[in-house]
């Protein structure tokens, strides 16, 4: 699964994307597919594995110090262990020009 990841407007420089829903895979939820946030054809920031809220439910945050708007951003589940997943829910929050820690 794949999102493009919209430009901020008005145009921002940190960005902040939050996520969560809901996830079905086929094994326990520790073995799930992974969460990427993609720069143009390279991986930026990774989860090791989608965190579990509770069954099957999930968040996660990544952060873009230094957003450019001439490159491309994706999140992309990624699944090596061969498992089939749905995702049933997905929502996502975008903050623009956010505080960085």
């Amino acid at each position: 699964m794949v999102i493009d990841l919209p430009r901020p407007s008005p145009p921002a420089r940190f960005i902040e994307i939050e996520g969560r829903g809901i996830i079905h895979w086929e094994d326990d939820p520790l073995d799930g597919p992974s969460l990427a946030l993609w720069e143009d054809d390279r991986t930026i920031q990774k989860t090791n594995g989608v965190v579990p809220l509770s069954e099957g439910e999930f968040r996660f945050v990544f952060r873009i110090p230094q957003w450019s708007d001439a490159k491309k951003y994706q999140l992309r589940f990624q699944n090596s262990s061969g498992l089939a997943f749905r995702v049933e829910r997905f929502e996502l929050q975008i903050r623009n020009d956010v505080l960085l820690p």
